[in-house]
């Protein structure tokens, strides 16, 4: 059995101090002496090394070896800190959750939140889009406005008369204009007569279509087309004297305004005569040629006196009165709303 480095030295030494009294110099050289061979020593059991006091530390538990492990590091930590395992393991779990929990595995159904914010966001910038197109055509295309036609009288008049006319007779409408021409004492004046009809519980202004239909005239087609629906007025100039109505109308063509009215002198003097009176009807009475006031006026006389006139002002004018006073009057409120306008 081989002795330890410590025990052979001992030997050796021990070995060399015996012999060395009687060897000569030959024993040195021969392999065989003793002073070349390690002594024989008696065997001896090895002797255990104790093993070390375990270490303590100030909570009671024991400390571990200084093995160079992790485990290792951990306890030198605790040695020199002063910390125990289970306050190293209590801190190391504490550390830990937070990261645990900041890692953890989404839910597969959980909704992805910049996928709907996407979404959202480009729902408004078609929304958006779409406001700007829309504005854009909006204010390239002018707003339609529907106005609502003001009737604007041919002339100014002093006063004016209502006359309803629901369910009245052609004979009731005339009698009723007819009392509705009285001289005026106090001055001289024009007069509008308005004539209304109710339908439906509404009231409505009369046309002149339906003005010559309610007297029962017979206008020509070639006249009654060109008419101004509500470019008319039934009036009455009134004098200290005197009173005689009068009835203005207004055609959308010069060159059908003379020949229609030509055309109706065939019935004139009949369809006229409810609101003119009953001498357009006399026998005798014709239509001839006539200058009144400057104008060209054809006029129905008997011979001897005009019982009424037409004449046409600006091509498209038509006024029928009884006497140059009234013409006279009309023509000076035709001139006064031309410079007017």
């Amino acid at each position: 059995m081989a002795l330890d480095q410590k025990d052979f030295i001992e030997e050796s030494l021990k070995a060399n101090a015996e012999k060395a009294k009687g060897l000569s110099v030959a024993d040195l050289t021969d392999v065989n002496s003793l002073v070349n061979k390690a002594p024989e020593l008696e065997k001896r059991e090895p002797t255990p090394l104790p093993a070390a006091k375990p270490q303590f530390d100030n909570e009671g538990y024991p400390e571990l070896t200084t093995m160079r492990t992790y485990h290792g590091d951990v306890a030198s930590a605790v040695r020199e800190g002063g910390l125990s395992m289970i306050k190293i393991a209590a801190k190391e779990q504490a550390r830990r959750r937070p990261i645990e929990e900041n890692v953890e595995e989404k839910p597969e159904h959980e909704p992805n939140t910049h996928m709907i914010l996407a979404i959202a966001a480009s729902a408004l910038f078609v929304v958006g889009i779409g406001a700007v197109i829309f504005a854009f055509i909006s204010k390239s295309q002018p707003a339609v406005v529907i106005q609502t036609p003001i009737k604007k009288d041919i002339i100014s008049t002093d006063s004016s008369i209502t006359l309803d006319i629901t369910g009245l007779s052609s004979r009731e409408v005339q009698n009723n204009i007819e009392n509705f021409i009285v001289p005026n004492k106090n001055n001289d004046s024009l007069i509008k007569i308005n004539l209304t009809n109710q339908v439906g519980g509404i009231k409505t202004d009369l046309s002149v279509i339906d003005l010559l239909s309610v007297i029962g005239t017979n206008v020509p087609d070639i006249l009654n087309r060109s008419l101004i629906l509500n470019k008319f007025m039934l009036g009455i100039w009134s004098g200290a004297d005197q009173a005689e109505p009068f009835l203005i109308m207004e055609t959308s063509s010069q060159e059908t305004a003379f020949p229609g009215m030509l055309e109706w002198e065939k019935t004139m003097a009949y369809d006229l005569e409810p609101i003119i009176g009953p001498e357009t009807i006399l026998p005798g009475n014709t239509f001839i040629d006539q200058t009144i006031l400057n104008h060209d006026a054809r006029a129905l006389s008997n011979g001897t006196k005009i019982i009424f006139f037409y004449t046409i002002v600006n091509g498209r004018i038509i006024i029928i009165a009884k006497s140059e006073a009234t013409l006279g009057r009309i023509l000076d409120k035709i001139r006064a709303s031309i410079i007017l306008n």
